[in-house]
């Protein structure tokens, strides 16, 4: 995203714009170099993903009378509040908890090889999820989302009428609303076909709410079951 949006911001500013890559930690070691310690410069945006946004005094055009302000913004349910001001060690900080916008996919699709075995499976790990098959047949396969009707992940057989195969890196992240619904959803993949990679419990180095599990389907695909709520 950042070297998406710096030639814009240069032509803007009218002055160079300098990405530098600090990965690790989902954006902990991002953080890291963000320290209050460090002299301000007005003009740094950090990119995190899933957990803080901190955003330097200039480019939200906070009082440029104290440049050790910082706008500090998270997703809902990532970091509660009291967690993002503590993160900077009681500098002056302002805290805004963003809503959800508008969706980024419009739809995840996978492979499989056997559907009946898939719809199996998929229909029972959605049902603590608030998933709904809305669309299954044997040429477009099986649609499913709890939203508005329209399927977001869907199911199908390769188009090329080849195998369906495993993506090494891919994982489909399905939200539960409590972590007792990712212990529900875990226990149903196990029971229909799907085997373990990773039993339910929180993952501190995501965030401190992250409750997770990981399974992979009958055809092999890894699949993130998370609730981001607190207990």
């Amino acid at each position: 995203m950042a070297r998406t949006i710096a030639p814009a911001l240069e032509r803007r500013l009218g002055r160079p714009v300098v990405v530098e890559n600090r990965p690790g930690n989902t954006g902990q070691a991002a953080g890291e170099a963000l320290k209050p310690s460090a002299a301000s410069d007005g003009s740094t945006i950090a990119f995190m993903p899933s957990t803080t946004v901190a955003l330097r005094a200039a480019v939200l055009a906070i009082s440029p009378a104290n440049r050790r302000d910082h706008a500090q913004a998270g997703y809902r349910g990532a970091l509660p509040s009291r967690e993002l001001a503590h993160a900077h060690g009681g500098v002056q900080t302002r805290t805004v908890q963003l809503e959800r916008g508008d969706p980024m996919f419009s739809h995840v699709t996978v492979g499989s090889n056997d559907i009946a075995r898939a719809k199996a499976f998929y229909d029972r790990v959605g049902e603590p999820l608030g998933l709904a098959l809305h669309k299954a047949s044997s040429e477009s396969g099986l649609g499913y989302s709890r939203h508005d009707g329209r399927p977001q992940l869907w199911i199908v057989r390769p188009l090329d009428n080849q195998a369906a195969t495993v993506g090494n890196g891919i994982t489909i992240g399905l939200e539960a609303d409590t972590r007792s619904a990712v212990d529900r959803a875990y226990e149903a993949a196990l029971a229909n076909g799907g085997t373990d990679e990773g039993k339910p419990g929180i993952r501190v180095h995501y965030h401190p709410n992250y409750y997770g599990a990981y399974v992979r389907d009958p055809d092999g695909n890894k699949v993130c079951i998370v609730c981001h709520k607190p207990a």
